[in-house]
């Protein structure tokens, strides 16, 4: 298994068209806990 680490700090768009490759999934919990920490960083 390999770990991956969400940097919400260091956000960037990018079209579905150029997304190739599946990265993986996040649990329900830690997707929360993501959404938490891109709202703040955004100022939402």
């Amino acid at each position: 298994v390999n770990v991956t680490e969400a940097m919400a700090d260091q956000l960037t768009t990018v079209s579905k068209e150029r997304l190739a490759t599946f990265f993986g999934k996040l649990s329900d919990d830690d997707m929360e806990s993501l959404d938490a920490t891109v709202r703040l960083h955004l100022g939402l």
